[in-house]
């Protein structure tokens, strides 16, 4: 028997539905934040985008070179969280597993599209299957311990660490989107009954299917759709609040290795408003001052805030981006419309 399983299985067909509603729905939140920063980065100094894209082929090649160069090596090769021991090791598995897990979520939905057009499109199974299974299980486990790394590290609340209440929502939620991937994964297993490498190559949801050995096939199917409903729950939850929370780096951050050096260089004015503004302000009208300042500087600059990752202070007691943070939510409260 070729090795594979239904994309849905054991899901009602209310319930597909139903799932690819609240997709829509989640994509419009996490379209609403990601509008929300853009509209803030159109605030600053344009850079000069159009420029990658002129000339000849092998002029545009060699502009866009330097950007996916960075791409390459800082982003996907995390180059710029190495050297600082177990929390660099623990981003670089965190990152190596998110992503693994995403692009086998994108593949599974790829396939299912497919087959929906035609059973003859259907790819997930065979060798292809047993690769894709034991992959995303071993690095599932990768994923987890990772997580587990830094929620042992922010119960110790160290300086270097923000501590706001995102922070704990992030990992806690990749905790639990992980931990609800396994048990929906081995609950599958028990209603299934796979054979043979169908087993092998998912160990951990084999492993855990022990312990639900002793359920009846009805109960394991009433189980296994209230996790996956929970397990996709928190899974739409996390994708919506990306834009929202520290998280959101994932977005800004290729995106300012990729435009890095574009535009010309610009100092950035002061932040403190003018005599006149102050009277202003006085007078209850109100102060344009940081505003000024969020247009004097570069787009670039503007896609950081508010996208810091924690940096080791100083030892001064002081946090940097607590203030850059600051500025980032009086910035948007000053934006046209707000």
């Amino acid at each position: 028997m070729v090795p594979t399983r239904e994309t849905f299985g054991n899901i009602p067909h209310g319930s597909v539905v139903l799932f690819y509603c609240l997709t829509v729905v989640t994509l419009v939140v996490f379209g609403w934040g990601v509008w929300r920063r853009f509209r803030l980065w159109r605030q600053g100094v344009p850079i000069a985008v159009r420029e990658l894209l002129t000339g000849s082929l092998s002029q545009v090649w060699n502009q866009l070179k330097p950007g996916l160069r960075r791409l390459l090596a800082e982003g996907l090769g995390q180059a710029r969280v190495r050297g600082r021991g177990l929390p660099s090791w623990a981003h670089i598995c965190l990152f190596a597993g998110f992503m693994v897990l995403f692009l086998g979520t994108t593949l599974l939905e790829i396939d299912h599209l497919a087959s929906a057009v035609s059973r003859s499109l259907h790819f997930h199974k065979g060798t292809y299957y047993v690769i894709y299974e034991f992959t995303l299980d071993v690095l599932g486990l990768l994923f987890l311990a990772a997580c587990s790394v830094f929620l042992w590290r922010r119960t110790r609340r160290p300086p270097s660490l923000g501590h706001r209440g995102t922070d704990w929502y992030v990992v806690l939620s990749f905790l639990a989107i992980g931990l609800t991937g396994y048990l929906v994964e081995g609950l599958r297993m028990v209603w299934q009954h796979p054979t043979g490498v169908g087993v092998h190559c998912s160990p951990v949801g084999w492993l855990i299917s022990g312990w639900f050995a002793g359920m009846t096939e009805s109960s394991a199917r009433s189980t296994h759709l209230t996790v996956w409903w929970l397990h996709t729950a928190l899974a739409f939850g996390f994708i919506a609040s990306i834009p929202y929370t520290r998280l959101f780096h994932t977005v800004a951050g290729p995106l300012n290795l990729f435009f890095r050096n574009l535009g010309p260089p610009r100092r950035c004015c002061r932040s403190r408003p003018s005599r006149a503004g102050r009277r202003d302000q006085d007078r209850g009208q109100p102060r344009d001052g940081r505003l000024r300042f969020g247009r004097s500087l570069r787009r670039r600059q503007l896609r950081g805030l508010g996208t810091l990752l924690p940096r080791a202070h100083d030892g001064s007691g002081r946090r940097p981006e607590a203030g850059v943070r600051r500025l980032h939510r009086r910035l948007v409260h000053h934006l046209p419309g707000q």
